[in-house]
Order: C-alpha cells, then sequence, then structure tokens
C-alpha cells in the first residue's frame, strides 16, 4: 500500500483538484489559465529570481504552460495558480518529489502589486501546515537564489530554516547565483 503522500501526490498529477486554504485556493495549472499566467510570467520582477524565462508575449506563456503541464503529466511537479479572496495573485508548485523518502519541494511567486501584504507568508504557512496534516510529508523543503531576500524572508516568517549553500548553482539568463536550500521538519 502507498503511503498518503504518495496518493494524494500521485492524484494530483492524474486527476489534480483545487486545494482551500481558508482564504487562499490554489487552483491547478490549466490552459484557461493562460491570462493570469502570462500576467505573472511577463512580469521582470517575478521571474527575476526564476529558472523560467520571463514571457513577453502570450504565444511564449502558452509554451511554458505546456511545459509545466507535462511536467505535471510525467509526475515531476504540479502547478497552480494562486487565488486570495478569489482574486487571483500568484503561482504555486510542488516539485521535486521524492516519493520513497516522503518530501517535496515548494515554490511561490506573488504578483508585484500585492507585494509587502505578508501573502506569501500566509500562503506557505498555510499550506506547509494543511500538507503535515493532510499529506503527511516527512519534510517540506524550497529554495531561492542568494539575492532574493523577500523569499528568504517568507520562508525564515513560515519556520524554515536554512540547511545548505550551493555556490553558483542555478544558471538564470546566463549568470551562475548561489542556491540557498531550506526546509520545514514536521514537528
Amino acid at each position: 500500500m502507498l503511503p498518503v503522500t504518495n496518493k494524494f501526490l500521485q492524484n494530483q498529477f492524474n486527476n489534480p483538484q483545487p486545494i482551500k486554504l481558508r482564504d487562499f485556493k490554489l487552483e491547478p495549472l490549466d490552459p484557461k489559465h493562460l491570462g493570469i499566467y502570462h500576467q505573472i510570467y511577463s512580469s521582470p520582477e517575478t521571474v527575476r529570481y526564476q529558472r523560467v524565462n520571463r514571457c513577453t508575449n502570450k504565444t511564449q506563456s502558452l509554451d511554458q504552460l505546456k511545459s509545466r503541464l507535462a511536467r505535471r503529466d510525467q509526475a515531476k511537479a504540479s502547478y497552480y495558480i494562486v487565488y486570495h479572496h478569489n482574486k487571483p495573485v500568484g503561482g504555486f508548485s510542488i516539485n521535486r518529489i521524492n516519493y520513497s523518502q516522503r518530501h517535496f519541494s515548494i515554490g511561490f511567486g506573488i504578483l508585484k502589486k500585492y507585494w509587502g501584504r505578508g501573502l506569501a507568508t500566509k500562503l506557505v504557512t498555510r499550506f506547509t501546515a494543511w500538507a503535515y496534516q493532510n499529506v503527511k510529508p516527512s519534510v517540506i523543503k524550497a529554495n531561492t537564489m542568494k539575492g532574493n531576500l523577500a523569499s528568504q524572508q517568507v520562508l525564515q516568517r513560515a519556520g524554515f530554516s536554512r540547511y545548505y549553500t550551493r555556490r553558483k548553482g542555478a544558471e538564470i539568463r546566463g549568470k551562475r547565483h548561489d542556491v540557498y536550500y531550506y526546509r520545514l521538519p514536521k514537528t
């Protein structure tokens, strides 16, 4: 019999369902989200520290969206549009899934017009509490680039601790960046 984590995560790839977190809703990424997806990933501020390229038109956004859906279909990651009080405010992902050790990583990006309101911290805090109660992973991980102070603060406020630095561990638009790795063990 598969652990709860496997059943949940596999279901999120085979038949993705929304995740309700009080005033947040994570809706599985779908081609119908092209407009909001383009808003998120055409923003230079939102993608500055992400490994995806900025989309300069809706054709690029659609191609990138389809690529993410293909990763979900291969059971490698699951992507969501984040709604707060029914307004789309950003994106969220569950990725780097290790079924045997029961852990995964999360990623998040909030539209610039919603920065400074604590939404990312609330989102990450609520998701991790929900995941530990419902999915039961051994640990939840995340990573961010050295220069991404806002995401580092979000993770720290949500209870994550930094456990590793990979020097020049990621290439983003031709430049190498240090990557900080975080984890939130089950308490």
